[in-house]
């Protein structure tokens, strides 16, 4: 059923469903965790993530966000955990290799689509390389 609703949803904004794996060469696993900024700096922060083996950290408006490898990933958060406590997110994620920009058109429909996919039960997480 959730490959029928999803196609349905594609093809109301004028795209196709994909076959499977189809696009998954331009996204790479990584381990991310996500904290609040209240945990520290993120100076003090970014130090510790590449200390503890983790591929990069940034700083974002309201969090700090770091990624690492798979292989590295447990043995991060459980480093983070004992300094930081436990994050507000973590786990395995698909980042793209590379954004793609859109008109505002575009994006507004993107943005519409994306809302329908994630509001659908049965859809587990959507991920995209438009730069929103």
């Amino acid at each position: 059923m959730t490959t029928n609703s999803c196609r349905s949803i594609f093809s109301k904004f004028g795209g196709n469903l994909g076959e499977l794996g189809s696009v998954s060469f331009s996204f790479d696993k990584k381990g991310h965790l996500i904290y609040n900024k209240s945990i520290g700096s993120f100076d003090k922060v970014f130090e510790f993530a590449i200390e503890a083996d983790a591929d990069n950290a940034e700083e974002f408006d309201e969090y700090i966000e770091v990624i690492s490898s798979v292989e590295s990933f447990s043995g991060l958060r459980e480093k983070f955990i004992k300094r930081f406590g436990d994050p507000q997110e973590s786990g395995l994620v698909s980042l793209p290799q590379h954004y793609v920009s859109c008109s505002e058109d575009t994006k507004n429909s993107l943005v519409k689509m994306i809302d329908l996919l994630e509001d659908n039960d049965d859809v587990q997480k959507v991920y995209h390389n438009s730069d929103l």
